[in-house]
This record gives structure tokens, sequence and C-alpha cells, in this order.
């Protein structure tokens, strides 16, 4: 049996929904109180995949900008990242540009990652219109040749947590058989 480990890092704003939607992948149940992050909170999660163990290691990385030093060491490693944003909270979108330069320059450009709008069980709170966000993937797409897989998720009912997952593990893969 081989053991391979993958390291992947939920990115954003505070309170845009890094740990519950951590906790929720790792089948906690929601909950409505908001605690942050201080530093770093880090989950292990275990995938058997025929004879072979794919080991997560979930780094939840404070986003308050006075952590940003300490982010830097957390980088190190990372396989692939999610960069999370609040569907009902239009800084926090703005704010995805400064998130996926911080992330490229603390591994290497183009490290995959997968943009999560998060929050989608408010949508009637919408803040962040989905034709923005398409413009934004469109235009980044041109200027960089980098294909972003973009999902919506709610951390509260859990739809499309383990979805985006999925999501990150293929392209993860796919990054890997390219380097090989």
């Amino acid at each position: 049996m081989a053991i391979y480990s993958f390291k992947i890092l939920y990115l954003g704003d505070p309170s845009v929904g890094k740990t519950t939607l951590r906790k929720r992948f790792m089948g906690a149940s929601f909950n409505e109180n908001y605690i942050p992050t201080i530093g770093v909170d880090v989950s292990v999660y275990n995938m058997k995949i025929d004879a072979n163990v794919l080991k997560f290691l979930l780094f939840d990385l404070a986003g308050q900008v006075w952590f940003k030093d300490v982010r830097k060491d957390f980088y190190t490693g990372a396989n692939g990242a999610f960069i999370i944003f609040d569907i009902t909270n239009y800084n926090s979108f703005y704010n995805v540009a400064n998130w996926i330069r911080e992330y490229w320059t603390n591994t290497k450009w183009g490290n995959p990652f997968i943009l999560i709008g998060n929050k989608k069980d408010l949508e009637h709170q919408r803040k962040v219109p989905r034709e923005v966000v398409d413009e934004y993937i469109k235009v980044f797409e041109e200027k960089t040749g980098y294909k972003i897989d973009y999902i919506e998720t709610s951390a509260k009912t859990g739809e499309n947590v383990q979805r985006a997952f999925n999501m990150i593990v293929k392209k993860i893969a796919m990054a890997k058989k390219r380097v090989q």
C-alpha cells in the first residue's frame, strides 16, 4: 500500500466561510457562531483508492491582513488551494485577485486552485452577480492562460462542498501529470 500526501489551503477574506467549508467537508454540522481562525487550523482527511491511501492536509489560513506574514510560512509544499469569497460580500470578491497573487507568489505561478463563491444559501442577499464572476474569470483566463474552475457552495446546507473537493483533487492530479 502506498501513501500519498497532499497539502490543500483554504484562502480568502475573514468571514467568507473557510473554516465552515473545511469542517463541513470533514463531516461536521453547520455552526452559526463565527469564531475567527487565529493563524492556521489544520485537519487531516484520508481517502482510500484501490490499494493507495491519499492523505490530505487541509490548512485553513487566517484571512486577516495582519496574518499575511504568518501565512507565508504555510504556503510551502502546497499542492492546491481553495480561494473563497462570500457571494453576499462584494469586497471579499474584489480581494480574490490579491489572494491569487499571494498564493502564486508564495508557491509558484500556475499552482492549482479552485475559486469558490460561498454562502449560496443566501442567494436572496447576493451582492456579487454571477455575470461579474464570469467576466472576471474570462478576463483572467485571457490575460494569464490559466483556466479557473469556479463553483458556488453552501457550508450551511452542504451544497457542492464534496464536489468542490473533488474538483481540487482532479486539478492537482492533472497538474502532477503535466510535471511528470
